[in-house]
């Protein structure tokens, strides 16, 4: 899609535990009548005229074709672009039905994304067996989010934290792909950062901010 379609501008992955949970907490319809493992909604922003549309629904008619994609639904009207979405915006939903939850946003290679959620999935069931675990994320810039919950302690949450930022790790991610590290992730910072690149950071954060007046405590201690 990406040397097809120049106006590429959204690939949303959800995993069919997080659409069926995210039409549960939101009510919504599927939007197809058949489950699948996986599905992309995927946008495109530019001029909208009959060139774009074709060369859109011609991308999707040769997946089709290929067997890369099992079925497709192309919006014909903003209105149905906003239903298709409306999963996908569920997650402050999701997020207050999960409470107290681990909620992640992790960046993995793409090369590594089929195995790294398949590896995570077994090891949060096989650990945490009462719990959800729903996988979605903007696969284009291998961003993958996973929210899991809910816990009953907060040991549990450090478990989990844990068990995720390893999994990551062994994939070659990184800990945080958007969100930052905070004080939240400052623990597991090891993990994907080399000790050069801690020292590396340090050094940085006191050249530019010797009085440690800026955001003082956060990332690096």
């Amino acid at each position: 899609l990406r040397m097809r379609l120049p106006g590429l501008s959204s690939f949303e992955l959800m995993w069919d535990d997080f659409m069926l949970a995210a039409c549960d907490v939101a009510r919504l319809k599927p939007a197809f009548s058949t489950r699948y493992p996986v599905y992309a909604l995927v946008e495109t922003l530019g001029e909208a005229n009959d060139d774009a549309q074709r060369a859109l629904e011609e991308a999707l008619g040769d997946a089709l074709e290929a067997g890369t994609i099992d079925d497709v639904i192309v919006a014909q009207s903003l209105e149905q672009a906003k239903q298709l979405w409306a999963a996908r915006e569920s997650v402050g939903e999701l997020l207050a039905a999960t409470r107290p939850h681990a909620a992640f946003d992790v960046g993995v290679p793409m090369e590594e994304m089929e195995r790294c959620v398949s590896t995570l999935r077994a090891r949060l069931e096989e650990k945490f067996a009462q719990q959800k675990h729903l996988f979605f994320g903007h696969l284009g810039d291998g961003n993958l989010h996973v929210l899991s919950g809910p816990y009953a302690d907060e040991a549990a949450l450090l478990d989990v934290e844990a068990l995720v930022y390893e999994t990551v790790r062994d994939a070659g991610g990184c800990i945080s792909a958007e969100h930052g590290i905070g004080v939240v992730k400052r623990a597991f910072l090891g993990l994907t950062r080399s000790d050069a690149e801690l020292d590396l950071m340090r050094k940085l954060k006191t050249a530019i901010d010797p009085a440690s007046i800026l955001n003082g405590g956060r990332v690096i201690p």
